[in-house]
């Protein structure tokens, strides 16, 4: 998929950069992406090239990232592990836990919700 990328750039609208950026780092690209909007969930200063969302800043974006292979091999090592947090095994575990807290929660409701009806039925059928 990206053979022959040489780097990743995100220049969509920053509000909906969706997974691409993560992808790049996943395959071990260099990334530059708007520091704004949803990439911000994962891209920092450490792991990418993070720019005003303009033209001129991402050529300058683009600039750092070839300027010093030290820091382009620092930033895609550290990439390459925070999209390994997001891998879909991961990612899914996540989703299936809160899952079940949300249905042991409901559960919990559930049930202090009929033990609140059953206190409230015995005593208004208990004589005065």
């Amino acid at each position: 998929m990206n053979q022959g990328v040489a780097v990743r750039i995100q220049v969509r609208d920053a509000r909906y950069a969706g997974i691409a950026p993560l992808e790049g780092m996943a395959s071990g690209l260099p990334v530059v992406a708007p520091q704004a909007g949803g990439v911000l969930s994962y891209a920092n200063a450490r792991n990418s090239w993070l720019v005003e969302p303009s033209g001129r800043h991402f050529a300058g974006g683009v600039r750092e990232v070839f300027f010093d292979d030290s820091i382009k091999a620092g930033k895609v090592g550290q990439a390459l592990r925070t999209a390994a947090n997001f891998d879909w095994p991961r990612v899914a575990a996540i989703f299936f836990d809160l899952y079940d807290e949300l249905y042991a929660r409901s559960q919990q409701m559930r049930a202090a919700e009929a033990a609140r009806q059953v206190s409230s039925a015995l005593h208004s059928s208990t004589p005065n």
